[in-house]
């Protein structure tokens, strides 16, 4: 993520991406480390491009955040939860971020509700941010 490895501060609000998120590298994942008696660090991601994917879901049935929706994408057999609380004094973002490598498309993308509805989606397009309702 960085060309300079190493801390500035040892007192950090917690921050981590997990090596399974960037594996097959995403374009578009900077991470920002709020360091509590320091300025903010901006930990770029100078890996090549390649293509990735991101959803927002909202429920309609089930809480209009997404939150306890899993999916898993075909590629690379992908599985992530929306769980946006973070832990003391983060948060994450409630968009789930998938990293296609070469890919251009994602042949399939299978959300499970809250509710139990179950949701498929075929032939999603890489490289950009889409809107799932729960149920249509």
């Amino acid at each position: 993520m960085s060309s300079r490895p190493g801390t500035r501060s040892p007192k950090r609000a917690p921050v981590a991406v997990r090596p399974s998120e960037i594996w097959m590298t995403i374009e578009i994942i900077d991470v920002v480390v709020l360091d509590i008696d320091a300025p903010p660090s901006l930990l770029r991601n100078e890996l090549p491009a390649s293509n990735w994917l991101a959803l927002r879901l909202v429920g309609t049935s089930t809480n209009r955040d997404g939150v306890g929706v899993r999916v898993v994408v075909s590629v690379g057999h992908q599985v992530k939860e929306v769980h946006p609380s973070g832990s003391y004094l983060s948060s994450n973002d409630p968009r789930l971020y998938f990293g296609l490598g070469t890919y251009d498309r994602v042949a399939s993308v299978e959300i499970l509700w809250p509710s139990g509805q179950r949701q498929t989606l075929t032939d999603v397009p890489a490289g950009g941010v889409m809107t799932v309702l729960e149920g249509r």
